[in-house]
């Protein structure tokens, strides 16, 4: 019987457009589903009614990755922040290439039999700052998948 290791949550983080974003708090990856209900009948004139089970159809598949990250006001040389996603969403192009991943370089230090890669065309659907009366500030990203993205494990070397 194998090891089993607990992924720890810190092993794990978002890419856009191949660039890390400094100082993430937390990272989430939604797979979800458009359903259709199929109609349920109206009761029987006589007075019996019976309770239907609700049933459903899967029109289509998505994905939704969310993460959060503490603010910087300045430029932080070599990494992306609130910053340039701000700036981004101005400009109007909102399409990135998004990667959920684990780090290979943590992961081979922790000795991690495979990382992975979740990774799609997505678009930047929401930038959220928030500004606490105490404390740092943080913002909140949303990227909407935009097609189907691929899952890949990929082994470690040695």
């Amino acid at each position: 019987m194998a090891n089993t290791t607990n992924l720890p949550g810190r092993l794990i983080g978002i890419t856009l457009d191949g660039d890390y974003y400094n100082c993430q708090t937390a990272a989430d990856l939604t797979l979800g589903t458009s359903l259709t209900k199929n109609p349920i009948c109206k009761p029987n004139p006589n007075g019996t009614t019976s309770i239907s089970w609700e049933t459903s159809n899967v029109d289509a598949k998505n994905w939704q990755l969310t993460f959060s990250a503490q603010s910087f006001l300045d430029s932080i040389t070599g990494t992306k922040n609130n910053n340039d996603l701000l700036a981004k969403f101005i400009s109007g192009d909102l399409r990135v290439e998004a990667q959920f991943l684990t780090s290979a370089d943590l992961t081979s230090q922790e000795n991690y039999d495979h990382d992975f890669l979740f990774e799609g065309a997505g678009l930047l659907t929401t930038v959220k700052v928030n500004a606490p009366s105490t404390g740092a500030s943080t913002y909140d990203v949303t990227i909407t998948g935009n097609g189907e993205p691929t899952f890949t494990l990929i082994p470690a070397t040695t």
